[in-house]
């Protein structure tokens, strides 16, 4: 069970730490805009509210 937390624990500093690094060499700009905002095109780029977003997740999706 501790080698359980602690590769819970390590992957959660993981991911806080790497994501830091992540965010300074490529220079995020939270003000530029989504390519569904900057080129929509109503197929592939369609700007959506942010509940639809995250309910896409949970859709299953038939590719046979």
């Amino acid at each position: 069970m501790e080698s359980f937390l602690l590769a819970i624990v390590l992957l959660l500093l993981g991911y806080l730490l790497y994501s830091k690094v992540i965010e300074r060499i490529v220079e995020v700009d939270p003000n530029r805009p989504t390519p569904a905002v900057a080129h929509p095109d109503v197929v592939d780029y369609v700007p959506m509210k942010p509940w639809r977003i995250y309910l896409i997740q949970f859709l299953k999706t038939d590719l046979g």
